[in-house]
């Protein structure tokens, strides 16, 4: 009986000894994950300003605004202030005809620069950018394909449309078109001293542009003056 009390008073002292231990484990454990979380934080730091570095480095030769060469911050508050046009345009006269808008982005307004960017058989390749111009979420169009081989076999198939060999008179067909949305504005639209005539250009140019497009698949009708 004795020894099952001796056995009992010391396995009893074990366990206290062992919860005497457990406030040192405790602060252990608690340093462990500081430890861990100081480990995390330092390397999404060095991550961060590593990355941000190099995105600097790449287009360090542009100018531009200087939030914009490391964050795309910048272009996201002027996409919010809905002026965007407006500032883009402050900035290419600030900074030149190709200017920084962030880290991996440039604005151009040379016209010349456009032109080669968009020539047949450029050195360019579109970016993501261009998948905005999508239709329909599953097929890609002549605007939006960013393969440059299929973008390629796309343009072979509409390239009949616009070679003009199946209408001679396409161009003098096209001025007379816009010579009648000219007429009808003289003819209706012209205000007279105090009064003033409404023109509303967003009917005028829907109609306009179907014209053209009716054309192009024979004898055109005079959309624009209806």
């Amino acid at each position: 009986m004795k020894g099952k009390l001796l056995a009992m008073y010391d396995n009893s002292m074990g366990n206290f000894n062992s919860l005497a231990g457990l406030p040192s484990a405790i602060k252990d454990h608690d340093w462990t994950i500081h430890s861990v979380f100081l480990l995390a934080g330092a390397v999404l730091f060095i991550w961060y300003t590593v990355s941000t570095v190099r995105a600097y480095w790449r287009l360090r030769e542009f100018q531009g605004p200087p939030l914009a060469a490391f964050t795309n911050l910048w272009y996201a508050k002027a996409v919010t202030t809905y002026k965007l046009h407006l500032i883009l345009g402050d900035v290419c006269t600030e900074y030149g005809s190709l200017a920084r808008i962030g880290p991996n982005t440039l604005l151009t307004c040379d016209v010349e620069l456009i032109r080669r960017i968009n020539a047949a058989r450029s050195t360019y390749h579109r970016g993501d950018w261009y998948r905005a111009f999508k239709f329909d979420a599953e097929r890609e169009n002549l605007l939006s394909e960013p393969d440059e081989v299929k973008h390629v076999e796309m343009r072979k198939k509409v390239a009949a449309g616009y070679a003009g060999k199946d209408n001679p008179t396409l161009e003098r067909d096209m001025d007379d078109i816009l010579w009648q949305l000219i007429t009808l504005i003289k003819d209706r639209y012209i205000s007279n001293g105090s009064s003033l005539k409404k023109f509303d250009l967003a009917a005028a140019a829907q109609y306009f542009t179907g014209h053209y497009y009716l054309f192009s698949f024979g004898p055109t009708t005079r959309l624009a003056q209806k």
